[in-house]
């Protein structure tokens, strides 16, 4: 047998097993999705109360009484590196970020707003310089 027979067959065995676990996959939900649907009548259930919709309690807003906040958006490595920028040319500027009573960010702007809150603009940095 040559080389080329072993990675053929050692790839047809891959795709054989991926082939099976996924079909198996596929079995098992469709079993426990047939027995919640077999379970439950036509009729939708009613509350505990006898109402049809009842209201759900909200927390206070989160921002309530604050007045100033810093709100970060996301983009990935470019946007960290374009936000410590924008970090840094706050605080050349003699802008401090205590003036935020509410630091906000999705994705990359979660990780920059969360170093700006604990004061570690530098490591953050610093970790940017090295990848």
């Amino acid at each position: 047998m040559t080389r080329s027979d072993n990675g053929s067959n050692s790839r047809f065995a891959l795709y054989r097993r991926d082939v099976l676990v996924g079909t198996a996959a596929v079995v098992v939900s469709a079993g426990g999705a047939a027995a919640q649907t077999g379970s439950r009548s036509g009729e939708p259930e009613p509350a505990s109360g006898g109402h049809a919709a009842t209201p759900v309690p909200a927390p206070p807003a989160l921002g309530q009484g604050k007045d100033r906040a810093l709100v970060l958006g996301g983009g990935g490595e470019y946007f960290i590196a374009w936000l410590l920028g924008f970090a840094h040319g706050l605080h050349a500027a003699g802008v401090s970020y205590e003036l935020a009573d509410v630091i906000v960010g999705t994705s990359a702007g979660a990780m920059v707003g969360s170093a700006v809150a604990a004061d570690r603009l530098g490591f953050l940095r610093d970790d940017m310089d090295f990848f």
